[in-house]
């Protein structure tokens, strides 16, 4: 008998969170994997053979050259469709499951063979969405290498000056996005980070939340800083933001501030296993309008709280569960962001994040880093 949708992944570990999940091993070029009665099986060039055995979370690994010669045998050209093709027959596999990036041509190709391909939608493996322990403790090394990088923003924004024109200066140079990210991602790759593209935005381009920021700072103005890096020695992420202040803060700076941070606080009291997503992304809302800062569009422009509140965090930075109107309720284990922002194109802008694991009697922090945001002259 054959056996029905086992597992089948064609995709480079390195890029693709859900095949690194699934094989712990890192590797840059494209990997075969597939599942058999739970048994997980690679198919490996004779390059990676050897390491795939000691570091993969393999059952068993196959020889890709050895494969190739049997499918040009049997088929004709030894593609990477007539090796599937081979191996399922080999396996008594009529059906696979992929995620929905598999490659489109590979899926078409496949089609010639009576091979069934069910495309499953996101997530790919549910389970990912609970934490495992060692999972958790990544992902808190991720976060101490963001806090690593916005403490390094903070010391120079502490060592800056003004000019006349209100700009910021640093070592007598004009202090601006672009320094700042390459101090971060100096920063987090000493403590471990791999890849890391932060967000420094100050004055109007926050009212973009994913604009990474360009060009000058100014005196005076707020500057969101969001630093979420992956780490070399797992794929795991940290995600921290903090926006700060170099000078003195106007009165709407400091209410938007102050109304921030209240409805973070909200968020976190209300934090519990069993709570809905959706429950956590209204307190936040409500909060916002309570006092005074609406969400809306004029011209073609949003404002306000016009983005997610919070996401999972782990192989991608953003994963499931996702916090807002349809999402589902939290259980123990997951680990999300809590990352209340406020937008004003013609105003001001901010946002604060932290991330936290569910656990079955509230939450716990998985970061620790100040919340003091103005950094007078």
């Amino acid at each position: 008998m054959f056996s029905e949708s086992e597992i089948l992944i064609y995709a480079i570990p390195e890029k693709d969170s859900d095949a690194l999940y699934y094989s712990k091993f890192w590797a840059m070029d494209a990997v075969l994997m597939f599942s058999k009665n739970k048994k997980k099986i690679a198919v490996l060039h004779p390059l990676e053979f050897g390491r795939a055995k000691e570091e993969g979370d393999f059952d068993e690994v196959l020889n890709l050259s050895i494969l190739r010669e049997k499918a040009k045998t049997k088929f004709g050209s030894g593609s990477n469709a007539e090796v599937i093709a081979l191996l399922a027959e080999k396996y008594k596999i009529s059906s696979f499951s992929v995620p929905s990036s598999f490659p489109s041509h590979l899926f078409k190709e496949l089609e010639k063979y009576k091979i069934s391909l069910k495309i499953k939608k996101a997530p790919f493996f549910s389970e990912r969405k609970i934490k495992e322990k060692k999972e958790i403790e990544l992902i808190r090394s991720g976060n101490q290498a963001s806090e690593k990088g916005l403490q390094k923003v903070k010391e120079i924004l502490q060592a800056t000056k003004v000019n006349k024109q209100g700009f910021l200066l640093f070592e007598d140079e004009v202090l601006n996005s672009e320094y700042l990210h390459r101090e971060i991602r100096k920063t987090t790759a000493h403590y471990g980070a791999s890849l890391c593209d932060p967000i420094v935005a100050g004055g109007k381009q926050g009212a973009n939340p994913h604009c990474i920021g360009s060009g000058a700072l100014r005196a005076n103005e707020l500057i969101i800083v969001d630093i979420f890096p992956r780490m070399a020695n797992s794929g795991y992420h940290g995600d921290l933001t903090r926006t700060f202040l170099r000078g003195t803060a106007s009165k709407n700076q400091i209410k938007l501030m102050k109304t921030l941070k209240k409805a973070h606080g909200r968020a976190l009291d209300n934090l519990c296993c069993g709570v809905s997503g959706k429950k956590i992304d209204k307190i936040i809302r409500d909060s916002f309008e309570e006092d005074g800062f609406l969400t809306g569009e004029k011209e073609g422009k949003h404002f306000g709280c016009f983005c997610g509140i919070g996401h999972g965090l782990g192989l991608d930075v953003h994963e499931q569960p996702f916090l807002g109107k349809d999402s589902e309720n939290l259980k123990a284990g997951m680990v999300i962001t809590i990352e209340p922002g406020l937008y004003y194109p013609e105003a001001d802008s901010a946002r604060i994040e932290d991330v936290v694991l569910i656990t079955e009697t509230g939450w716990q922090a998985l970061n620790n880093f100040s919340y003091e945001w103005q950094i007078p002259f």
